[in-house]
């Protein structure tokens, strides 16, 4: 046979399972860059936060200071939030508004005329952000932003 000569040993090396603290270090790796990708969210929550304390402080009614707040939060213009977009991003802040809006005990037609929407469609909205803990999450941020909690 010609070809490449591989010593005996290296072929034993590549050829034999990874050991357990092969094992070990590739789990480590794993878990440092899920730790560095759920920094990287915080930072953003903390920017996205600031932008919206910011925002929360500008005159006007409240409904108007919410949606204003959920749209810095979303990166999507307050218009967009009433309008007929289906955009992700910004039914994604349509919803998360009108639960807001109903966690403070404002009935479905009050908060479907805030949001210049029909009570059917704030009603899904509001169980799509109950069914979502990523939503919930972002409720919450905008929440605290309006009443100047720590996020």
């Amino acid at each position: 046979r010609r070809g490449v000569m591989i010593p005996a040993e290296t072929r034993a090396r590549a050829e034999r399972p990874p050991s357990r603290l092969d094992s070990l270090r590739n789990l480590r790796a794993r878990i440092d860059q899920e730790i560095d990708r759920e920094l990287r969210y915080q930072r953003r929550i903390a920017v996205l936060s600031g932008q919206a304390k910011a925002i929360a402080t500008t005159p006007g009614g409240f409904d108007e200071r919410l949606i204003a707040v959920a749209a810095a939060h979303f990166r999507v213009h307050p218009d967009e939030i009433t309008g007929n977009s289906r955009v992700p991003a910004i039914t994604n802040a349509r919803h998360v508004c009108a639960w807001l809006m109903r966690g403070m005990g404002r009935s479905f037609p009050d908060v479907g005329k805030a949001l210049k929407k029909d009570h059917t469609t704030v009603m899904y909205g509001v169980k799509r952000v109950d069914a979502s803990d990523e939503l919930i999450a972002h409720a919450v941020v905008i929440r605290d932003a309006l009443t100047g909690e720590a996020a």
